[in-house]
């Protein structure tokens, strides 16, 4: 056999295990949902030059047999053998590749089907997927367009309750600086004030309290900052400044999670009955469950507003109907407070199906 051939097989064979399991590390990331795996499945991504070249190497070098040389390689071990066993040789190698590469192309075309249908189980859809990592071009604005939803919420009244919750006083003193409210509530009016007398940040209550914000602002549920002090020296702070007790509500504090821009883009997307929005994220692979610093969940969003579209799209992709935020409530809960008639009538029409 010649040392070239030799080299070209090495190649089909580095080329094929590393396809192999290129392959196989797609499909645990589609079924998984793994972004570490899928940024292995792109890194393996040069393998295919490796294919490109043994192809353009077989076609420089075709094996055609004559007497004692084999496409300008001296045969190694046959100097003296007959051309009809170099021809007889020949043919056996050149169909040893070709099955090689007829083998090989088989596995891509089931792995590539076999990947196809994982992302479609995923998605809960029989649409056109893009490939793994990359964007389908039709939806490429679609996409944009929910990666830059509700930015301005999450980067201003999300961020200083943030700011809030872990202490942070220079955050805070930055977004005043520039203008940004603080006085701002989020999707269930809850304020960097309120989020800080039930985290117990003195100093951020402080701070707060200095720059003039609403000591009586009320959330959703009436519950003023003095309502979510559990801390006796911050009632009084509290107190001294006028606080007024609103609505009072069980809370029992939850165990945080850390949560990303596209979460919060959920519940604002709940929140606003941005049911496009929310179809996108779900094909992107959303976190339907994640809840926030309340407990709260994208469906008890949706639900306290009454949106009957968002309520029954998350539900009918998993959004779980049991879960009990901070204060208690599950979205049927929510629904209820806020007198949502339609939401109500629905959301015990499924738990009734589901018992």
């Amino acid at each position: 056999m010649s040392k070239r051939f030799r080299d070209i097989l090495k190649i089909w064979w580095a080329w094929g295990v590393t396809e192999f399991i290129r392959s196989i590390i797609a499909l645990i990331a589609v079924n998984s949902d793994s972004k570490r795996l899928a940024y292995l499945y792109q890194i393996l991504m040069p393998n295919d030059i490796l294919g490109i070249i043994a192809i353009l190497m077989l076609h420089v070098y075709r094996f055609q047999f004559s007497g004692q040389y084999c496409s300008g390689d001296l045969l190694l071990d046959d100097r003296d053998a007959p051309s009809g066993y170099l021809v007889h040789r020949g043919r056996f190698l050149l169909g040893l590749v070709i099955s090689i590469w007829v083998g090989l192309l088989t596995f891509s075309c089931i792995m590539s089907a076999l990947l196809t249908a994982a992302s479609r189980r995923e998605s809960g859809r029989g649409g056109r997927i893009a490939p793994l990592g990359q964007k389908d071009p039709e939806n490429t604005k679609l996409v944009g367009s929910s990666q830059k939803a509700y930015d301005h919420e999450i980067q201003t009244i999300i961020s200083a309750c943030s700011a809030a919750s872990c202490g942070h006083v220079k955050i805070l003193q930055r977004f005043e600086h520039i203008g940004i409210s603080l006085n701002e509530g989020d999707y269930d009016k809850r304020t960097p004030l309120h989020i800080a007398a039930s985290s117990g940040q003195v100093d951020v209550i402080k701070y707060l309290l200095s720059i003039g914000v609403d000591v009586n602002v009320k959330d959703r549920w009436g519950s003023t900052p003095l309502n979510d002090a559990k801390n006796k020296d911050i009632q009084s702070l509290l107190i001294n400044h006028g606080a007024t007790r609103g609505t009072q509500c069980d809370y029992k504090p939850i165990r945080l999670q850390n949560l990303t821009d596209e979460e919060y883009r959920l519940y604002y997307a709940a929140f606003r009955n941005d049911v496009k929005n929310m179809q996108i994220m779900n094909l992107q692979g959303w976190k339907v469950n994640a809840y926030d610093y309340d407990g709260r969940t994208a469906l008890g969003i949706a639900a306290s507003e009454g949106h009957l579209e968002a309520v029954r799209y998350l539900a009918e992709n998993g959004a779980s109907l049991k879960h009990r935020d901070c204060r208690g409530n599950n979205a049927l809960d929510d629904a209820i407070r806020e007198k949502r008639t339609t939401v109500v009538n629905y959301l015990q029409s499924i738990m009734k199906e589901q018992k």
